[in-house]
């Protein structure tokens, strides 16, 4: 584990090297070693430091596809489509979309030369125009025909009509609601009567044999008892 011992780096660049015991188009990188003298102020710190590692820093790569709509700090681009001494210019749309990632051109980086054939005169194509033209008046077209500049005495009678419909139809609504809405309530309110007469009567009912209850029962009077004597 760890570092690795070498990376084998294949690219466009490498691809006419032909080293021996490497595959054809390819290179090793190997490890160096990198001293860093002290810069300090102080005269008794004199330590030197050095560091030992691969010539080169992980990154990622990706397609102008991959990368729309994309926010980047930094970045290395790549204009061209290969590394030939062809002048192809490159995509206008790659173009457009590469040079717009980064916040501020400080940002970008170019892997390549800049070519005045990338820049000069590299314009979207004229069919694109055309069809950009076309849709655009197509949309005009249909807006215009959607929102019309005048309006006829007819058409407001029209919709003068439709309202009136359908304020009549949405009072109609309402009433029915309400007279269904008082069926409802009456019918809820017709049991609540014998509820109460039964509730009404029950507590008369109860209230009567409470008092018959607490009625008082009649005096009655101690007779003397005659033929016996009582003594202490």
């Amino acid at each position: 584990f760890g570092p690795p011992a070498g990376i084998i780096l294949k690219s466009n660049t490498t691809r006419d090297f032909d080293f021996v015991g490497l595959p054809t188009g390819t290179v090793l990188l190997t490890p160096i070693t990198v001293k860093m003298d002290c810069c300090s102020r102080r005269p008794w710190q004199t330590t030197t430091a050095r560091r030992r590692g691969l010539p080169c820093t992980a990154a990622f790569a990706c397609t102008d596809y991959k990368v729309q709509g994309r926010t980047l700090t930094n970045a290395a681009l790549e204009l061209r489509r290969n590394r030939g001494t062809s002048a192809t210019p490159c995509d206008p749309y790659s173009l457009y979309v590469q040079l717009s990632r980064c916040r501020s051109l400080e940002g970008i980086t170019l892997l390549s030369p800049a070519r005045n054939a990338d820049f000069v005169g590299n314009v979207v194509p004229t069919e694109m125009r055309e069809a950009e033209e076309r849709l655009a008046e197509l949309g005009n077209h249909t807006m215009e025909i959607q929102m019309p500049q005048t309006v006829e005495a007819d058409d407001v009678e029209d919709w003068r009509n439709i309202a009136e419909s359908n304020e009549t139809s949405g009072a109609a609504r309402a009433e029915t609601t309400n007279q269904s809405l008082g069926k409802t309530t009456n019918q809820n309110h017709g049991f609540q009567p014998k509820e109460e007469e039964a509730a009404a009567n029950g507590k008369e009912e109860a209230a009567a044999n409470g008092r018959r209850r607490l009625q008082p029962m009649g005096r009655t009077k101690l007779q003397p008892m005659r033929g016996r004597s009582c003594s202490q």
